[in-house]
């Protein structure tokens, strides 16, 4: 079976990048690249030095998202990957016992994703329910669970059609051209996210983040795929998103103090970035919506160019 054949939306983003020698740089995470960067918008800042793609995909975290990185390292000719960068993730529960969830586990992922874990600052809650679904998804695995199904589903996909929307798209979705009518009545998480970007900013700024442990195992990883990507010659930028829980301040941030010399991109801040906390920018509390986004993806193009110089 081809890589990715699981995730069908990855496998034909992919190919696509692939069939493509014309695209230079891919974006890669979870939904808030998919709905927030849009490459035409990126592009035109860059003055056309980039052709970009958005290779987003909802709820792809590590191990997967990881294994997306080190695939288009290896066998694409993209000269610029920015990676947002999370915390490892549980499986959500509608993620449960699917191909898309089960096609890619392998043993080594599994004792990956549990040390990384394991050694994290997430909070014991989420460790359990990550240790729980994680080895769920690795029994499926083996016992290649609802295998026959997923391939059936694999074969039968509409690939070309996909290909005419990328054309347009690039692989980018936006989420609404305003606010959602849940958060026109209620911003009051949105406000809380605010709250807690502007106490870790301050924290971060300050250097006082020594009460938190770094995750050696996490540190590592990320290690090894910048060197993997200045081996290929391939410009890495990992990518910190704003709107984020507590746990993934406490997890990234510290990553970052010790990833002086490599290069990223930390968007969280709300006092520097204030336009990416409020009502009219935001499609709810997670994600922006088309203004936002077009917003997001100039101040990610500005933040690039910054670094190229």
């Amino acid at each position: 079976l081809p890589a990715f054949w699981g995730n069908k939306e990855i496998y034909e983003k992919v190919n696509y990048v692939k069939n493509h020698p014309d695209i230079n740089t891919v974006f890669i995470g979870s939904s808030k690249v998919k709905h927030q960067i849009i490459p035409q918008v990126f592009d035109s800042v860059n003055g056309g030095r980039t052709t970009s793609f958005n290779l987003g995909c909802d709820a792809l975290f590590m191990p997967e998202s990881f294994q997306v990185l080190n695939y288009i390292i290896d066998s694409s000719a993209i000269r610029n990957i920015i990676y947002e960068i999370r915390p490892v993730y549980h499986i959500y529960p509608e993620n449960l016992h699917i191909t898309r969830t089960i096609y890619y586990h392998t043993w080594n992922n599994y004792i990956a994703t549990l040390s990384n874990c394991m050694h994290s600052n997430l909070p014991l809650y989420r460790k359990l329910n990550l240790y729980a679904t994680f080895s769920i998804a690795q029994a499926e695995s083996l016992l290649n669970f609802n295998f026959a199904q997923g391939y059936i589903d694999f074969k039968n996909y509409d690939v070309k059609y996909a290909n005419r929307t990328y054309a347009t798209d690039r692989g980018f979705s936006a989420m609404g051209d305003g606010p959602s009518e849940g958060l026109k009545n209620s911003n009051r998480e949105l406000n809380e996210r605010a709250k807690l970007s502007r106490k870790y900013a301050k924290l971060y700024e300050a250097d006082s983040l020594n009460g938190l442990k770094i995750n050696e195992i996490y540190l590592q990883e990320i290690k090894k795929i910048f060197n993997k990507a200045a081996q290929h010659q391939i410009k890495l930028v990992l990518l910190f998103p704003p709107a984020l829980r507590e746990f993934e301040y406490k997890e990234i941030l510290p990553l970052f103090k010790q990833l002086k010399n490599t290069q990223f991109i930390n968007l969280s801040a709300i006092d520097k970035y204030p336009e990416f906390y409020t009502v009219e920018n935001n499609y709810e509390t997670d994600h922006l919506n088309a203004v936002g986004s077009n917003l997001y993806s100039v101040t990610l193009a500005d933040a690039f160019n910054k670094l190229l110089k």
